[in-house]
């Protein structure tokens, strides 16, 4: 049975369930326990949300002599995408049966969340950052078995060396900065558009907050036509958050670029731009981008400006 934890006693239920599947099954689990991997906040403090973005809640799924625990959270208020950091199954020997029967009534459990449109369970595939252990690359097989969709993600980081040999631009194309007068135009490229081969994840509020944000105003830039029409565009965020998982870090965000004009090296020109301009106005930052592995023009414009992959990751999807 598919609970969610919603009052003191099944506060107190979770938490003994938790010690007994911890020494059952976590240290199991392969991993190098850094100092983000504390999983006695689960039974401290069950709604500490300084941990898990905008607000999270636990659940239990009790399976006759077997249970699996779960942690969910959402990133901000009205978030259609509920996330997990916890999966835990009672029984190590047993984890992949387990879980199966549990995600089956995890999925009864989302068709009654109208507000919920999707559930995301993301797994690192390689890499040593301090991700959430119980959410270990076994699970994947089980996911896909479930109706779960992956999508494969990366990180890369820029390691300091020499820019794209695109210096210039093809004849009749020209390259400004943001301009408060851009600003519609801008927004009608991002949202009306489809750029293929290319990754891009802000949409709406979020792309209307970056306008009023520092760094897009000193790094975003955008590639016109001779009619002065944007064909191309990238930015930079500046993510100061003192998260342990976060750190000081600038972001290159939506490198996008009109499909007609694909095979003219635009994108790797405005990599090779917008990192001028975050060296000069930010240079003791590291600088990172976060792509989709099957954008494959947004890597190669990436990696031609010497941005090298270090994390790969696995977002399970499941669409209502």
């Amino acid at each position: 049975m598919f609970t969610i934890v919603d009052n003191q006693d099944k506060n107190m239920k979770f938490k003994r369930l938790f010690v007994k599947a911890e020494e059952e099954f976590i240290s199991m689990l392969p991993f190098e326990k850094k100092p983000f991997h504390d999983f006695e906040r689960y039974i401290t403090n069950t709604s500490n949300e300084k941990h898990f973005f905008h607000s999270s809640f636990m659940a239990i799924d009790e399976m006759d002599e077997d249970y699996c625990l779960y942690h969910f959270y959402y990133l901000n208020e009205g978030d259609d995408t509920l996330r997990t950091t916890l999966i835990l199954p009672s029984n190590w020997d047993r984890r992949f049966e387990i879980l199966e029967k549990s995600i089956k009534n995890l999925k009864e459990w989302l068709k009654n969340q109208d507000h919920i449109k999707r559930l995301l369970v993301q797994s690192l595939e390689m890499g040593k950052v301090e991700y959430y252990p119980t959410l270990s690359h076994y699970i994947i097989p089980v996911l896909i078995k479930a109706g779960f969709n992956p999508d494969y993600r990366m990180y890369m980081k820029w390691r300091e060396g020499t820019l794209s040999v695109n210096s210039t631009l093809p004849e009749g194309f020209s390259v400004t900065g943001y301009d408060e007068k851009m600003k519609k135009e801008i927004i009608e490229f991002y949202t009306t558009n489809t750029f293929e081969g290319y990754f891009s994840t802000m949409v709406g509020e979020e792309l209307l907050q970056q306008f009023s944000e520092e760094a897009f105003r000193r790094t975003a830039r955008f590639i016109l036509d001779k009619e002065q029409k944007i064909v191309g565009g990238l930015f930079a965020v500046l993510d100061s958050s003192e998260d342990v998982m976060v750190g000081n870090k600038i972001w290159f965000e939506d490198l996008a670029i009109l499909k007609e004009y694909n095979d003219l090296g635009l994108d790797s020109y405005l990599v090779s731009k917008v990192l001028r301009a975050v060296t000069e106005k930010y240079p003791n930052v590291d600088t990172y981008t976060y792509a989709s592995r099957k954008a494959k023009k947004t890597v190669k414009a990436f990696k031609s400006n010497n941005f090298n992959g270090f994390e790969f990751w696995v977002d399970m999807v499941f669409n209502k």
